[in-house]
C-alpha cells in the first residue's frame, strides 16, 4: 500500500488469499484509498475449489481479478498424457489416477468436443474456459510454440451450451489434488484469519 501511495506502483494484488484473507486486506487497503487488484490462485477445469467454497465469487463481488495459475493443471489438460506417456516424478501418480477416473476421460472427450467446434486445441479449451469465467489466466510455456498456442486462446471464443458442457463434465471428475493437500498456511499465526482455502 505504501508503494502505491508513492506512486512507486499501479496495483496491489495478493496470492493465494482465501475468502477471509480476501476481505480482510480489501478492507485495510480500502481505508487507504488503495485498490485490491488481483488474487492470483489456482484454478482450472480440474481444480474448480475457488467456485464451490465462493472465492470466486467474493473475488467477483469485490473487483477483485482472479490471476488462474495453473490453468492447464500442469499439463493435464492438454490431453497429452496416456497410461503409455506418463509425466515424469510424483505428477505420475496423479495422471494414474485421472486417467483411471471415467469422468477425467468424459472431460477429455468434451474438450475435444469443443476443440473440433472452435478450430482449436484442448489447452487453448482450458484457458478460453478460465477467461469465459472472467479470469486471467497465466499458463506455462516451454517453448515457442506452447506459448503462441496459448495466446492463440485469446481469439477462441465459448458459446453458453459450450461452457455448459465443459462445467458439466468437470463436474463429474473427481479432484486429483485438494486445497488441503496444498503446502500453504491455513491460517494467519499473528491474526487467526484463514488465509488459504483453495
Amino acid at each position: 500500500a505504501d508503494c502505491y501511495e508513492q506512486g512507486l506502483v499501479r496495483s496491489v494484488g495478493v496470492s493465494n488469499y482465501g475468502v477471509e484473507a480476501l476481505s480482510a486486506v480489501w478492507k485495510e487497503l480500502k481505508q487507504r484509498g488503495v485498490p485490491l487488484a488481483s488474487n492470483q490462485i489456482q484454478y482450472s477445469l480440474l481444480y474448480r475449489y475457488p467456485e464451490e467454497n465462493d472465492l470466486k465469487q467474493a473475488c467477483d463481488d469485490l473487483g477483485v481479478k482472479i490471476l488462474a495459475y495453473s490453468p492447464l493443471n500442469q499439463g493435464f489438460l492438454t490431453g497429452k498424457y496416456t497410461m503409455e506417456n506418463l509425466p515424469k516424478g510424483p505428477r505420475a501418480s496423479i495422471a494414474r489416477k485421472l486417467l483411471q477416473d471415467s469422468g477425467y476421460t468424459e472431460l477429455m472427450t468434451s474438450m475435444q468436443s469443443v476443440a473440433d467446434q472452435t478450430s482449436s486445441t484442448k489447452a487453448q479449451v482450458a484457458l478460453a474456459w478460465c477467461i469465459v469465467k472472467g479470469t486471467c489466466p497465466i499458463p506455462g510455456a516451454r517453448n515457442l510454440r506452447q506459448a503462441k498456442e496459448n495466446c492463440a486462446a485469446l481469439n477462441v471464443g465459448l458459446n453458453k451450451e459450450q461452457v455448459s458442457l465443459l462445467d458439466t463434465a468437470a463436474a463429474r471428475v473427481s479432484p486429483p489434488i485438494t486445497p488441503e493437500s496444498l503446502p500453504f498456511p491455513k491460517y494467519d499465526k499473528d491474526l487467526g484469519i484463514r488465509m488459504f482455502d483453495s
